[in-house]
Parts: C-alpha cells; sequence; structure tokens
C-alpha cells in the first residue's frame, strides 16, 4: 500500500508541474484537462491514505521509528494541503502555498516508502539468518526460564518449564506477529518432539523461526 501511494503521489505532483506548463503557455483546454486529473488523483490518494493509515494502526509498534514518523509527517502534510486549499481564498497565495506542500509531501512520502522498504529487507535479513540448534533440555538444571528473540516485524518471549532434564511447559508471554498467530502451535510440536529443530507452521514459517530461537534462548538462559 505504501508503495502505491508513493506513485500516486509522484503523479499528483507531475500533474502539477505539467499545469505549471500549459498555464504559463495558456493552453486553457489543456489545463482545464489536467486540473481535473489532479483533483481525482489528489482524491484517490487522499482515499488511499487514511484507508493506509486504518490499515497500518495494529502493526505501528511492529515497525521502525523512521517509517512512524515519516508516515505521520506525510499525513499531516496531506491534511494541510486539503485544509489550505479550502481556507485560503487568494488564488496566487493558495498556490503557492499548495506547490510547496505538495513538494514537502512528495519527499516526505518518498522517505518513507525508502525507510519502509529498508526496515521490511532488514527484518527478512534477520528471519534467514535464524539458525535453529536442535536443542532439548539435557543438561538443564531444573526450572524455568525466560527467553526472548526479536526480529523488528516479530517477536516472541517465552517462560520454558525444565524438570528432569525435560521440557513440561512452554508459556508464550508474547508474541508479537503480523498474520503468524498460527505458528503458536509450534510449541505443542516442541513439547511433543522434546527439542527445537522441529517443522514450521505452514504459512506462518517466520514467526515460527522465531519462537523456536526464543525457546532456545531460554535453553541456553
Amino acid at each position: 500500500m505504501g508503495i502505491v501511494l508513493g506513485y500516486i503521489s509522484f503523479l499528483c505532483v507531475i500533474l502539477l508541474l505539467l499545469k505549471l506548463v500549459t498555464r504559463k503557455l495558456q493552453w486553457k483546454k489543456i489545463d482545464r484537462i489536467l486540473m481535473r486529473g489532479h483533483k481525482w488523483i489528489c482524491g484517490v490518494l487522499v482515499v488511499s491514505c487514511f484507508a493506509h493509515v486504518i490499515c497500518v494502526i495494529p502493526v505501528l509498534g511492529n515497525r521502525d521509528k523512521w517509517v512512524r514518523i515519516t508516515g505521520v509527517i506525510a499525513t499531516i502534510l496531506i491534511i494541510a494541503i486539503i485544509v489550505f486549499c479550502h481556507i485560503m481564498k487568494k488564488r496566487e497565495q493558495k498556490l503557492r502555498w499548495h506547490r510547496i506542500l505538495s513538494l514537502a509531501m512528495l519527499v516526505m512520502v518518498i522517505s518513507h516508502v525508502v525507510v519502509s522498504i529498508v526496515d521490511f529487507n532488514s527484518y527478512q535479513n534477520k528471519v534467514e539468518n535464524i539458525q535453529i540448534e536442535g536443542m532439548d533440555a539435557s543438561g538443564v538444571a531444573n526450572g524455568t526460564y525466560r527467553g526472548k528473540y526479536d526480529v523488528g516485524y516479530i517477536c516472541a518471549e517465552v517462560e520454558v518449564t525444565v524438570e528432569n532434564e525435560k521440557i513440561t511447559h512452554i508459556e508464550l508471554v508474547q508474541h508479537k506477529n503480523e498474520r503468524g498467530k498460527p505458528a503458536e502451535k509450534v510449541v505443542d510440536e516442541i513439547l511433543k518432539e522434546q527439542r527445537t529443530d522441529v517443522d514450521e507452521i505452514t504459512g506462518a514459517t517466520n514467526s515460527s523461526k522465531v519462537i523456536k530461537k526464543a525457546v532456545e534462548e531460554a535453553l541456553q538462559n
């Protein structure tokens, strides 16, 4: 959604720049066509922006702070453009502020898309580099141990209870995820097999790996 918003924002600015040319050359008919297109695209941008905001609210905590900051600023700038276009009466003043805010918005949207891509790639690299060692409770003293593993988009924290060198209970204290809820079943598989290198849950591979690594962290502690 964020990348799509970036393209729409870029298209809005392109239309705005083309209007500057048609206005200078006094191509009135083309200017009116561009104005209608600009208004329509801007309407789509506003609706898409707020739809994007609503969709990402549940997972904002999983995102890097710069993703959140650039997203908030871009949204504020979009709102500012709408407000300025309605409260300012003088045409020249309205156009000047509209251009300034539009360019600022484009820069911020591009920044938001870039940091989002960097953040996502970092998350993917962290998941790919997870090495499951296939640990069991051999040599682990009786007790309850806490382990945590965080890769950004996904974070799991567990409490593992060991009795007589067997894993008797795993409590999933925290599982921050996107669509990885089904991965929580991997806890039952670890208890059943008494080792951490069990199969991942289909459709929730990344969350499964993070949970298994959190269990290993607990056993190592």
